[in-house]
């Protein structure tokens, strides 16, 4: 992570409702209403709280993920097609070029 994790304290999960709401009001006193967590918390773009580091670094590893199933599939001759959220895209569209070259579209006509 960008800052590395904080030093929560947290021995153990909590166990009743309670304990997390407790836990919760400990962690983060600026939140208030655990109920209510900013969406903003879990963009890997924006910084400002750890949760964004870790959504960040979850972006990262789901992205080399990706990479290495994509590039070894084509790699042993499979067609490819992967379904992802653009963002996934566009920051493995350069690498993916670089190792696998310019895709070339090949059509086969068939007549009857």
């Amino acid at each position: 992570m960008r800052g590395g994790l904080p030093r929560h304290g947290l021995k153990e999960a909590p166990n009743t409702l309670d304990e997390f709401g407790a836990t919760c009001q400990r962690l983060f006193p600026e939140l208030g209403n655990w109920r209510a967590v900013p969406e903003d918390w879990f963009d890997p773009v924006q910084i400002g709280h750890y949760t964004n580091d870790l959504a960040n670094d979850i972006s990262l590893f789901r992205d080399k993920h990706i990479f290495r199933v994509l590039v070894g599939r084509a790699k042993r001759g499979d067609s490819v097609f992967a379904v992802i959220g653009y963002s996934h895209v566009i920051a493995q569209e350069v690498v993916l070029l670089q190792v696998l070259g310019k895709p070339v579209l090949t059509l086969q006509l068939h007549n009857k």
